[in-house]
C-alpha cells in the first residue's frame, strides 16, 4: 500500500478546508488540541461498544490532525516545537482509543483484551522504531503499517461494530509486528 499517495491525496482534498481556516488565523496548535480532544472522546464511546460512533468521532480527530499541519505550512508556522508537540500528542490520540476498545472488551474475552494491548505496544514501537532510526541519522519511512494505515483500519473495522472489529484487531496486530521487524532488520543493516 502506497501510504505516501494516500496521505498526499487526503492532503489534497482537505486543501479546501485549510485554507479557510488559514485564511480566519485558526492556530495550528488549537487544530491539534482539538483533534486529541475528539480522540480522547472517542475512547469513552468505544468503552459502551459505540464502535460506528466512536469511529466518526476519530474521523474527525484525524482530520485535525492533518489540517494542523497543513496551515502550520500556509501560515508559515513550521517550527521544531509544532512538530515535537504534534508527535507527542499523535501518541495520545492513537492510544486512548486503543484503550476504550480494550475496556469495552474486558467484559468478553481475555484474548481480545491481550490483542488490543499486543497492538497498543505494537503500534508504538512501530512509531519509536522509526524516530530513534530518525534519530541516529537513518530515514526509516519502510513498511505499511504507519500511523495513517492503522488508523483507517481502526476506523474502518469499527464502523462494522465489535464484533467484526475483531477481524480487523488481528490484522492490525500482524500488520503493525510485520512494520516493526522489517524497521528493525532494515535499520540495523543501515547502521
Amino acid at each position: 500500500m502506497d501510504t505516501k499517495r494516500f496521505k498526499d491525496d487526503g492532503r489534497n482534498i482537505l486543501s479546501p478546508f485549510a485554507r479557510f481556516l488559514t485564511k480566519r488565523n485558526v492556530s495550528p496548535y488549537l487544530l491539534t488540541v482539538f483533534g486529541v480532544i475528539l480522540s480522547i472522546c472517542s475512547a469513552f464511546f468505544y468503552a459502551k461498544g459505540r464502535f460506528p460512533f466512536a469511529a466518526i468521532l476519530l474521523t474527525a480527530g484525524g482530520l485535525f490532525d492533518v489540517l494542523d499541519g497543513d496551515v502550520a505550512r500556509r501560515e508559515g508556522r513550521v517550527s521544531n516545537k509544532g512538530a515535537y508537540l504534534d508527535s507527542n500528542l499523535d501518541r495520545i490520540s492513537e492510544f486512548v482509543p486503543l484503550f476504550g476498545i480494550m475496556l469495552y472488551y474486558m467484559k468478553d474475552s481475555f484474548l481480545f483484551v491481550s490483542l488490543t494491548v499486543i497492538l497498543m505496544f505494537g503500534s508504538f514501537m512501530v512509531s519509536y522504531t522509526r524516530a530513534r532510526a530518525e534519530g541516529l541519522g537513518i530515514e526509516c519511512k519502510i513498511g505499511f503499517a504507519d500511523r495513517p494505515f492503522r488508523m483507517l483500519f481502526l476506523i474502518i473495522g469499527s464502523l462494522c461494530g465489535p464484533r467484526v472489529f475483531i477481524a480487523f484487531l488481528i490484522f492490525l496486530v500482524i500488520a503493525v509486528y510485520v512494520t516493526f521487524l522489517r524497521r528493525i532488520i532494515y535499520s540495523l543493516r543501515r547502521l
